[in-house]
């Protein structure tokens, strides 16, 4: 036979926290899209199991007398997300926390959302320039053709130029091909 379920209170859901400023953080279980939760004797608990994991945040409410959390109770009620208003993920302090309809609570999420979208601002330019690689290896039309017509080795002249030999050796053969003798050569190079 299974354990009895352990009968929660405020009081002891309070000390699975800990008091940051005027939040309350919990300490215990998160599910996986970051909410706390908290097994919990619960009527909608499936035969053979008295309880179930439930939001930290509702079962607060629920405890601390909240209409709304005790109209969801009722079978067939409606569902309603638990939001923090201070805005610290893991906070279940009872002031702090507000019932949302789904739909609200999507529209919230889809306005923090596009506030924090770096796209066209100057944050998303400023981690595009500190992400790129630096362009090592470009080298302007005068020093390539120094290097082509140079004599000395392919392997010296790329780690003069910090290119690789590949790409002397590169050069080298474009140029031979275009410069060609006779008038046949030319017009062909054209």
């Amino acid at each position: 036979m299974a354990p009895p379920i352990k009968q929660h209170t405020l009081e002891s859901l309070r000390n699975r926290c800990v008091e940051e400023g005027a939040c309350l953080i919990w300490q215990g279980y998160y599910n996986t899209q970051g909410l706390p939760m908290v097994y919990a004797p619960h009527p909608a608990g499936s035969p053979g199991r008295a309880g179930k994991n439930v939001s930290v945040r509702w079962f607060t409410a629920l405890l601390a007398g909240d209409a709304k959390a005790q109209a969801e109770l009722e079978p067939g009620a409606k569902k309603g997300m638990w939001r923090v208003t201070c805005g610290v993920a893991g906070c279940v302090e009872p002031t702090h926390i507000r019932r949302m309809e789904t739909r609200a609570h999507l529209a919230s999420i889809a306005r923090e959302a596009h506030q924090n979208n770096p796209v066209g601002s100057a944050l998303r330019r400023e981690r595009i320039s500190s992400t790129q690689r630096a362009k090592v290896g470009k080298v302007d039309m005068p020093t390539m053709r120094a290097a082509v017509a140079s004599s000395r080795p392919a392997a010296h002249i790329a780690r003069e130029l910090g290119v690789s030999k590949a790409s002397v050796s590169r050069w080298r053969r474009r140029s031979a091909a275009r410069v060609t003798t006779g008038l046949w050569g030319q017009l062909i190079a054209r």
